[in-house]
């Protein structure tokens, strides 16, 4: 493998998540060159991560009325995502510690032992604020001594940081989407006549997110 081809393995490692990651890991092992089965599948992998990775769960949540109207909604510019990404990421490493990047979603503490998935959502008609949370996210933040979801609103000026612990056990209160063998969960954040938003749980209930909350 040249030094280029080596390279552009890295970069593209650092722009995708763990399940890329892994794939991408494959290659540097020897297999029968005459098979092109695992490119492909890292290809489709990478794919699927960079269409899913930013609020994706809302076009296939069983809500379809809320679903067919997000759907038709324009994507979100990527600069836009990006700018309050970047708020997020100062806002916690200044009440934490510094963080820097692993991935297009995922932080950590130069220690390791502070720990942040990212992902963020805009309004959607009828709806309020959607997310995908990943299994590979939620493998991450557990090996953390302070791990956080960390839910973006785009429009609101502030975030909601939510520990590894408490995001975890409700994990069987959240709707799942499963395809090629992949899992993610739903995150609806429902907005309240108040204007305070609501974590959403599929037995009818809404969690308040106010103590999690991370001005921006």
């Amino acid at each position: 493998m040249s030094a280029e081809a080596l390279a552009k393995l890295v970069a593209l490692k650092e722009g995708t998540e763990l399940a890329s990651a892994a794939k991408i890991h494959e290659l540097l092992i020897p297999f029968e060159y005459t098979r092109l089965d695992k490119i492909i599948d890292i290809a489709f992998t990478v794919a699927e991560e960079a269409s899913d990775s930013e609020g994706t769960a809302e076009i296939e949540t069983a809500d379809t009325e809320v679903a067919a109207s997000s759907a038709k909604q324009r994507r979100t510019a990527a600069d836009v995502i990006e700018q309050v990404r970047s708020q997020i990421v100062s806002a916690l490493s200044r009440k934490y510690a510094p963080l820097v990047k692993k991935s297009r979603a995922l932080y950590w503490s130069a220690d390791k032992s502070i720990r942040a998935a990212i992902t963020i959502s805009k309004q959607y008609e009828k709806g309020g604020f959607w997310y995908a949370y990943h299994p590979a996210w939620d493998e991450f933040l557990s090996s953390a001594s302070a791990g956080f979801l960390v839910l973006g609103c785009i429009g609101r000026n502030e975030a909601y940081a939510i520990p590894y612990a408490w995001i975890h056990s409700k994990l069987n209160f959240l709707n799942t989407t499963e395809r090629g063998g992949e899992k993610y969960w739903h995150v609806y954040l429902n907005p309240e006549s108040d204007g305070r938003l609501l974590l959403r749980l599929n037995n009818g209930q809404g969690e308040s997110l106010d103590s999690f909350r991370l001005n921006l």
